[in-house]
């Protein structure tokens, strides 16, 4: 009976769907870290800066081109029909197009301002607006292929477009010998490339029409304006502490500070493939009709989370040990300075950590609009205390700020899971009570 439901688990289309998403995931994520000696080796700190504070410029524009409203589309799709799913992401792309054009202007105008903050030329600070565009075409492109099930050619897709990305990216940079350029040009030469043929395939797929609709405007605008706080958020927790970094200790120690996050990706990755596993195991448990048998599973779920977080910060330990080996025998000796960010930049994702497996009660009970609420809040907290920080104490100060940012995202979701479904959290109180009785 156990090895036939097990079966059934394995065939099943969406188990094999959330195994190809997490591994093109893992992939994507795996290649640039992989690359890393590579890169240190040839660039410097500053380098690493110039185009680690131009990604931030990038995702910034990126939120205010796309609007936030691609979700808009896959929220409707199923309740469509093909002619008005068309009409629909046809208006939607109109729009995206409308802002991108928007923003080529507003980039202009304050290209004297942005050029305090990142010293490029014009041309590239056009040119993001360009990039946010080209990855706004192929994130409709990927939801489409999401939407119907094909997670094997959205994995294959992603995929090439990161291969493509790093090719560009080294053959500028050893081949042409460019430095900082080489980054942000393959940024600019793939986005573009796949935004093109992104462009192709959805009109190949039927879904481009010259008919548009004020309805769908208004419909993705409704969707995706309430987001843009939201998203504005989220960019503040990954963003802010680079741009405080950049702006009173210089782009080497930006660069330095990067470096020392990207090992930082390799425990989020982990904890988020660990959530994605158990979430569907914590639902199907927390549904279950016996009240009798949910308590004793809840005790049990929450001996399991307190386990987990122990584990967690053990193999914490362990991983600052290892990551700081392989920034002083396998990275350029200019970034052995990233060293010292290694222990909070992995306390940092380890909260997160735990912050995700909370969550997962709010997302239970489907009051997501208190994670929204909760995540927007600690972005403009962060604002604050990282200015602070990294004003008074370096680029030490980012990494802290960081970690008490997500320390306070940890307690406001954990008191907030608890809130809206309780769970026997004080297990030392469950026990007195059970030998009182």
């Amino acid at each position: 009976m156990a090895n036939r439901f097990k079966e059934k688990i394995i065939k099943h289309p969406l188990f094999r769907a959330s195994i190809v998403y997490t591994l093109t995931d893992a992939i994507n994520k795996a290649i640039p870290f992989l690359l890393l000696p590579v890169l240190t080796y040839y660039l410097t700190p500053a380098d690493f800066g110039i185009t680690t504070n131009y990604n931030i410029y990038v995702n910034i524009l990126t939120v205010f081109v796309s609007l936030s409203i691609n979700g808009a589309f896959s929220v409707s799709f199923f309740k469509m029909s093909k002619q008005e799913a068309s009409v629909y992401l046809s208006s939607m792309m109109v729009l995206i197009f409308l802002s991108f054009l928007a923003f080529c202007g507003i980039t202009f105008l304050l290209s004297g301002s942005i050029k305090a903050f990142i010293p490029i030329a014009t041309t590239y600070i056009i040119a993001g607006a360009v990039v946010s565009f080209g990855q706004c075409i192929t994130a409709i492109n990927l939801d489409l292929w999401r939407l119907q099930d094909k997670a094997l050619t959205f994995g294959l897709y992603e995929i090439a477009q990161g291969l493509f990305a790093i090719i560009i990216s080294l053959i500028l940079l050893i081949g042409f010998r460019m430095k900082w350029e080489s980054r942000i040009l393959a940024s600019v030469i793939t986005a573009s490339t796949f935004g093109i043929l992104s462009l192709i395939l959805i009109w190949k797929k039927g879904y481009l029409k010259k008919q548009i609709s004020m309805a769908a405007i208004k419909d993705a605008l409704s969707y995706g304006i309430p987001l843009l706080p939201y998203s504005l958020g989220v960019w503040l927790r990954f963003g802010i502490d680079r741009i405080y970094i950049t702006k009173f200790c210089g782009q080497s120690e930006t660069g330095v500070y990067a470096t020392a996050t990207q090992f930082g990706i390799i425990i989020s990755f982990l904890t988020l493939a660990l959530n994605n596993a158990f979430s569907p195991y914590l639902y199907r448990i927390l549904s279950g009709d016996d009240e009798a048998t949910l308590v004793v599973q809840k005790k049990k779920l929450v001996k399991f989370t307190y386990l987990y977080f122990l584990a967690l910060v053990l193999a914490s330990l362990f991983f600052i040990i290892a990551c700081k080996f392989v920034i002083s025998h396998v990275l350029s000796v200019k970034f052995i300075s990233a060293q010292r960010f290694i222990p909070l930049v992995i306390a940092s994702q380890v909260v997160q950590g735990m912050c995700l497996m909370l969550s997962l009660y709010i997302l239970f009970v489907k009051r997501t609009g208190i994670l929204t609420a909760i995540t927007t809040g600690c972005g403009f907290v962060q604002l604050v205390i990282s200015y602070f920080a990294v004003k008074n104490m370096g680029a030490i100060g980012g990494a802290y700020a960081s970690l008490l940012t997500n320390i306070i995202n940890l307690v406001f979701i954990w008191y907030f899971s608890a809130r809206v479904y309780v769970m026997p959290w004080n297990i030392f109180k469950t026990k007195r009570a059970t030998v009182g009785t």
